[in-house]
């Protein structure tokens, strides 16, 4: 009795993770709060003449770019995957 050749569904599909990038985007945004903290003290010590009011837009420019990194890098991850029908 012969074998039934099995068909296969060729699908492809994403590895990009919009949760990833909603997580590269926090990470961002915790490492940059430093230079705010360092910003505001400083400018409250008086010992150095730091804008901390430009502090907010580097951190918000910085997250959003390390996010932006991280959608470039991954956009077309895809796989071509194989699937066995049962027909």
């Amino acid at each position: 009795m012969p074998r039934k050749k099995k068909n296969y569904i060729k699908k492809k599909i994403s590895s990009y993770d919009p949760k990833i990038t909603l997580k590269k985007f926090f990470t961002g945004l915790g490492m940059t709060i430093v230079p705010i903290i360092i910003g505001y003290t400083l400018n409250f010590l008086e010992t150095e003449e730091f804008p901390p009011e430009y502090a907010g837009y580097i951190v918000i420019a910085t997250a959003f770019l390390h996010a932006l990194m991280n959608y470039f890098k991954h956009r077309n991850d895809t796989k071509e995957i194989e699937i066995p029908t049962t027909s």
